[in-house]
């Protein structure tokens, strides 16, 4: 991780700027270390961010695609255009909108399908468009699954960044100047 990732990464985390991989939450200290392989990455995010949530019943959808954006560390999402959000990259990177109202088994499909794509010697661009379609982004028309998705969302940011994080700490206990969100 260059230098500069890392202070970013630090600020994210709303810990000091200095470039310490000690300031790094543990789960992504032990990811970084070397000689870790993508297999054993692929298995501790999921096993940290379900050991560490901070609202009860707001399970996150640990999808195959979630697990890759917090793993390659692509937080905003394609080619990190910042600048010109399209709706129609609104589930890449750190995003609400990734914390789609799914059950395990359903959660548990859609990671099966990718990983029989992931192993496959030939793949179409139907197939890949197939699955890429199955993750469509939905706002909820409910307030109730508008405040579930949000909550799925803060337990994501919680372990992943830590409770300091700018984006949760406003999300909970909001704005100097305002409540939370979910409060």
């Amino acid at each position: 991780m260059s230098k500069s990732e890392l202070a970013k990464l630090l600020q994210m985390c709303s810990k000091s700027s200095t470039v310490e991989l000690t300031n790094l939450p543990k789960w992504l200290q032990d990811c970084l270390e070397k000689g870790m392989t993508d297999p054993y990455r692929q298995m501790i995010i999921p096993k940290f961010i379900m050991a560490n949530t901070y609202f009860d019943a707001s399970d996150v959808p640990l999808t195959s695609q979630l697990l890759k954006m917090v793993m390659k560390r692509a937080r905003t999402g394609k080619y990190g255009n910042i600048n010109t959000p399209f709706l129609l990259h609104a589930m890449d990177g750190l995003s609400p909108f990734i914390m789609l109202d799914l059950n395990e088994d359903q959660v548990a499909l859609l990671n099966d399908e990718q990983d029989l794509l992931n192993n496959a010697f030939l793949v179409s661009v139907a197939d890949l468009c197939g699955q890429q379609n199955k993750l469509k982004v939905s706002i909820p028309d409910e307030a109730n699954k508008f405040m579930l998705m949000l909550k799925r969302f803060v337990n994501l940011l919680f372990p992943v960044f830590s409770d300091m994080c700018p984006p949760f700490q406003i999300t909970v206990k909001g704005h100097p100047s305002a409540e939370g969100i979910l409060t």
